[in-house]
């Protein structure tokens, strides 16, 4: 449930899956939170906020999906996703921009679904080395990516604005030729 259905393919005809643990190597990391959540979760019902949360899961998973990403994990109102894990592609970086781009549209029609609300994200996107595999305990394990590039991409969202994309500098580089960029101090 947490890889796209091609690359579940990949994974079952090579028999990849046995083994996802341990390797190291260049993945895109994209992180996307809502914001505002807690004066949001303080003001409808329990019943009502788990709905929100799942259709905002729902279409930033189909975004990532559609873009050939594969979703990491879900915390709180906060998704986290890779692109190039298992497999990279020379157009991870491109692909998980085009999705940040992607999941800033459904978002303006996800708040115009939830009016009076205002259901609004920021996003951070980052590449770089990293460790990836199943990590966790004999109880829970997750398939996962770890390492320093992981921490600037959640943090670069942790500043971004509401409707914001943020990326670092390595990002823009590889991708100018196909989006503009404006930088930021």
């Amino acid at each position: 449930r947490y890889l796209s259905k091609d690359i579940v393919d990949e994974l079952i005809k090579t028999d990849e899956w046995l083994s996802l643990s341990g390797r190291k190597q260049k993945v895109t990391i994209l992180f996307a939170d809502m914001r505002n959540f807690t004066h949001i979760a303080e003001n409808i019902s329990p019943d009502n906020l788990i709905k929100l949360l799942n259709d905002f899961f729902s279409e930033m998973t189909d975004s990532v999906f559609s873009h050939k990403g594969t979703v990491d994990k879900f915390v709180g109102d906060m998704m986290m996703a890779t692109f190039g894990v298992p497999y990279p592609k020379p157009d991870d970086t491109k692909r998980a921009i085009e999705t940040a781009i992607d999941m800033q549209m459904r978002i303006q029609v996800l708040s115009k679904k939830w009016a009076p609300l205002t259901i609004s994200m920021g996003i951070g996107i980052n590449t770089g080395e990293v460790i990836f595999g199943n990590i966790g305990s004999l109880e829970h394990m997750d398939f996962t990516v770890i390492g320093d590039p992981v921490n600037v991409a959640q943090r670069l969202e942790s500043v971004a604005l509401p409707g914001q994309i943020l990326v670092t500098n390595e990002i823009a580089d590889e991708t100018k030729a196909d989006f503009y960029f404006r930088s930021l101090e």
